[in-house]
């Protein structure tokens, strides 16, 4: 046999449960276009909670389809200009980020033994007894996976060590690149081409073409400033604060910035590459939004390798035209990362099994089943180094999963996920436990404690973060919100994943995949404080299993009906992911313009950028999401010390004034509407009642601080200049209007964190 043919032991044999695919009868097609269309009608006649729960998706449908040009005018700007050249470094630096990360995954996959593809026989021409081996696109899928988070612990720990210098990343990379350049070439004889013979169903790889314009809108917004209140809170600001100290340290006033930031590294990686944070900052958030992209690879190999080919194409498809995956992968929020590390643990999981399936114990001491673990294991580590939540939504199943299928004989396979899983993310905990005492720092305070943290501090935590109503009626909202109501949903994931459940083909990938899913939103539900993208990263989950409902059968009739619902809800989707409402969407908008862009950035920050002298620093009261700020800035979030307090509390005018100076704050910034925010019933608290318009009144009598800086359209938001003797005092007018600023608006004062 030649080497570049599969040997029948190296060939995946298909699940027991596949079984032929049958002509849907009339009364299936009617069944299923009354529900697909009912469904339709259901999800435009919805209201969306984002806008204030005032527009129905219809409404928001009609005004973008009637007006494009109001659409138009955010991708371009008001002086409509084509500008992408802007973007360049920023992809470059995104693009060698993911390109290390592969190279480095292929290295590690070789030392697991888990080769290129190649037809795996001895050298007597014999079988080797293997079950099989990773088509390209797979082992380039999980060499990314892998070598995303050995990238992301590399940053970490030479964070930890305060060495962030271009030198420490360049070396080792171009060390990598030589290992695998040698690798490539020392295997250049003996890689074949190994391919699936997935199902025919009639859906070809062409369908694929379809996604582009959703992985255009993704890679656009991806490479924009940050919008969303946790980006600019922590996201970003945690790399940003690391990047100006010169090493990764406990934030002791951003409890956020101290949980596992695993993604976040590549931010910080992109910052001391670039040598500008800023930059830095959005070639880290472009390499977040190419986890849409690879989660959609991989779907379109799981989809061929367990199902069919037009299962995994009409998943890849389905998922980059989710609202909520363009919306996270955009604004640079992880869930986007998560959920790529959750489907790949997963897909893991289900190679090994498999292996088990497919063929006897070797008897070696390490073989392709074990590999097939160690790889679950390190991504799964690399879920739970983005969020803490992962150990619950991606460990606890998929160790569940190992048992059961292992029976007696779990211990071996227990180990070998376990050590993994530890080598993947165990840093993050050892850091916390090091710099706080308590490895899952702010958590289990009860029975850990922590640095810095209280029991007001850590009551106020749990009000915010955890579930409290359980009745049958809050249970009803939740599900909805999962099933129709939670603004950024697909209009037609749903319809084919319940067709995909009554798949008989595939029956019991079908119900692994619902079973999964349902276990998710179960362990959001109980756990969590329910926030709507938390269980997005069980969306790939759904969308392969959406992949299995487009094939229920190959008939024409069929195919004809999946291809044109699938049209429809794409164009849907597209006008809701470019329209001004869903989010930044200034594609090609020069990135200086988006800097200063005050539909984008408080104008107060880009006065304080303007005015604040060189060296100086900024006190923010009450505002949390600072990262736009140039100058350096003292803020706390609602769950740390507060800093206002520890300035000014028990202290004389004159001791206030010594302590300002030595903190260099020449400018302080208060956001009443954060401070109300924060204060109203059921909120988050934290802001000491002191903290009021007369008592900043009294500083200014005292001769602490100057008059407000105020403008008539942000009433709820004042500049405090801190006097000096030097520099004579201010009327309480605005100086000088940012450069470039459009017309300033009152800012919502419902943001959640």
């Amino acid at each position: 046999m030649s080497k570049k043919e599969m040997t029948p032991a190296s060939r995946p044999s298909p699940p027991r449960d596949r079984e032929p695919a049958r002509a849907p009868s009339t009364l299936s097609l009617v069944g299923f276009l009354v529900f697909a269309v009912g469904y339709l009608v259901l999800y435009l006649g919805t209201k969306l909670a984002d806008l204030g729960g005032s527009v129905t998706r219809f409404e928001l449908l009609t005004a973008r389809t009637l007006l494009p040009e109001q659409a138009a005018a955010r991708w371009f700007g008001d002086s409509p200009l084509w500008t992408l050249s802007d973007r360049l470094p920023v992809l470059v630096v995104a693009a060698g980020i993911v390109g290390l990360a592969w190279l480095s995954g292929r290295l590690l996959l070789a030392a697991l033994r888990v080769d290129p593809p190649v037809a795996d026989e001895k050298a007597d021409g014999s079988d080797s007894g293997e079950a099989f081996v990773l088509t390209r696109l797979e082992h380039f899928l999980f060499s990314t996976g892998v070598g995303l988070n050995t990238v992301s612990l590399y940053v970490l720990a030479v964070g930890l060590a305060g060495r962030l210098t271009g030198g420490m990343f360049f070396v080792p990379a171009v060390v990598i690149v030589a290992l695998a350049c040698w690798q490539a070439g020392r295997r250049r004889n003996r890689i074949g081409r190994t391919s699936l013979s997935p199902a025919d169903d009639g859906i070809t790889a062409e369908w694929l073409w379809l996604a582009a314009p959703f992985v255009a809108a993704i890679l656009l917004g991806g490479v924009l400033p940050p919008v969303d209140f946790d980006v600019r809170e922590y996201h970003l600001q945690a790399p940003k604060e690391f990047f100006q100290r010169g090493k990764i340290e406990f934030l002791r006033h951003n409890v956020y910035g101290n949980m596992p930031l695993g993604s976040e590294m590549f931010s910080l990686l992109a910052m001391v590459a670039c040598g500008n944070w800023w930059l830095g900052a959005l070639a880290g958030k472009t390499v977040i939004a190419t986890f849409g992209p690879l989660t959609a690879l991989a779907l379109f190999a799981a989809g061929r390798r367990f199902a069919s080919s037009g299962a995994g194409t009409v998943a890849a498809v389905l998922y980059l035209s989710i609202p909520w995956i363009a919306h996270v992968s955009t604004t640079g929020l992880i869930e986007g990362a998560l959920g790529f590390y959750l489907f790949l643990s997963l897909y893991a999981v289900l190679l090994w099994r498999e292996c088990i399936l497919a063929a006897a114990d070797t008897g070696r001491w390490w073989n392709q089943r074990d590999a097939c673990l160690a790889v679950a294991g390190l991504c799964s580590g690399g879920a739970v180094s983005c969020k803490y939540p992962a150990m619950l939504f991606v460990v606890l199943p998929l160790m569940a999963l190992i048992c059961a299928s292992s029976g007696k004989r779990c211990w071996r396979p227990v180990v070998i996920y376990s050590i993994a899983l530890i080598a993947a993310c165990g840093l993050w905990f050892a850091k916390n436990w090091v710099l706080t005492g308590n490895p899952v720092y702010p958590l289990l305070y009860e029975w850990l404690g922590g640095a810095t943290r209280t029991a007001d501090k850590n009551d106020r935590w749990g009000r915010a973060h955890l579930p409290h109503e359980f009745g049958p009626s809050a249970l009803a909202n939740s599900l909805s919100a999962v099933a129709l109501k939670s603004s950024w949903l697909s209009p037609i994931l749903l319809p084919l994943a319940v067709v995909g459940l009554a798949v008989r083909r595939y029956r019991r990938l079908a119900i692994a995949l619902g079973g999964y899913f349902v276990f998710v939103i179960a362990a959001w539900w109980l756990f969590t404080h329910r926030i709507d993208r938390f269980w997005v990263p069980a969306l790939p989950v759904v969308a392969l299993l959406a992949g299995l409902g487009a094939v229920w059968s190959v008939s024409l009739v069929w195919r004809r009906i999946v291809l044109a619902y699938v049209v429809v809800g794409l164009a849907i989707s597209f006008v809701y992911i470019t329209s001004p409402e869903f989010g930044y969407s200034d594609y090609f908008v020069s990135l200086p313009t988006t800097r200063r862009d005050t539909d984008r950035v408080n104008p107060w920050y880009l006065t304080l950028n303007d005015h604040v002298p060189p060296g100086s620093t900024v006190l923010s009261v009450g505002d949390a999401q600072v990262f736009d700020i140039d100058p350096p800035v003292l803020y706390n979030t609602a769950f740390d010390d507060n800093l206002v307090a520890a300035i000014f509390a028990d202290r004389t005018p004159e001791q206030m004034t010594a302590e300002l100076r030595r903190r260099n704050v020449s400018h302080v910034f208060v956001n009443w509407s954060e401070i109300h925010r924060y204060r109203s019933p059921g909120n988050y608290g934290g802001i000491p009642d002191f903290i009021t318009p007369e008592w900043f009144a009294g500083l200014v009598d005292d001769g602490l601080l100057e008059r407000p800086w105020q403008h008539p359209l942000r009433p709820s938001q004042e500049i405090y200049p801190v006097r000096v003797a030097e520099r004579p005092a201010s009327d309480g007018a605005l100086p000088i209007r940012p450069a470039g600023a459009g017309p300033l608006q009152m800012e919502s004062s419902v943001v959640t964190q």
